[in-house]
């Protein structure tokens, strides 16, 4: 059985951006781990999700003495763990999740990009963000864009080549349950009725 290792930076995004995923992958003979925050919005995972949890001290912001505990508890993770896969997303996560599957050496690296936070900073800060990116980009073998402006803004700015950056479809954080938007009698009533 592979095992596929998400890390994010809050529980909050792995509420948003995995929905129905750890589900079908486990249906396809993959054992889940998810690496975050230690949270409250964890106790949501845990009930919503039959995954393995490995909760870590981490936070959003820049703050050099707890990112360096972070990325050692995180390091200390992967090698308890081993997996096969990683797939880090959200700044933070892909900064030290990346930083931690190099040098873990797990066979396949990818980091989801769902945005570029640098884009609303300026000065220093910015130049920190872009280096943060430019790691997170450099540790994965592919980057998963959700969309093909950011792709192409990626590419454009230098944190990535076009050979490592791809969309699924048309982009997507997560897909479409398309049975939500299914014809029912229930809603066909409700649109006549508007």
């Amino acid at each position: 059985m592979k095992k596929l290792l998400y890390a994010v930076t809050s529980p909050v995004s792995a509420v948003a951006f995995m929905r129905g995923q750890i589900k079908y992958l486990q249906q396809k003979n993959i054992e889940i781990h998810l690496l975050t925050a230690n949270e409250p919005e964890l106790e949501v995972i845990a009930k919503r999700e039959t995954v393995t949890l490995h909760p870590v001290t981490m936070q959003r912001e820049i703050s050099l003495k707890t990112d360096f505990f972070s990325l050692w508890q995180i390091i200390g993770q992967f090698r308890q763990i081993r997996p096969d896969i990683s797939n880090v997303s959200t700044p933070k996560a892909g900064l030290l999740g990346g930083i931690a599957a190099v040098l873990t050496r797990v066979p396949a690296r990818i980091y989801t990009l769902r945005g570029l936070r640098l884009e609303t900073a300026t000065g220093a800060k910015r130049v920190l963000l872009t280096v943060i990116e430019w790691i997170a980009c450099a540790t994965a073998h592919k980057i998963v864009c959700v969309s093909p402006s950011l792709r192409s803004r990626l590419i454009e700015i230098g944190l990535a080549t076009p050979e490592k950056s791809i969309v699924f479809g048309g982009g997507s954080s997560n897909g479409v349950i398309a049975e939500r938007f299914s014809p029912t009698p229930e809603r066909l009533e409700a649109a006549i009725s508007m």
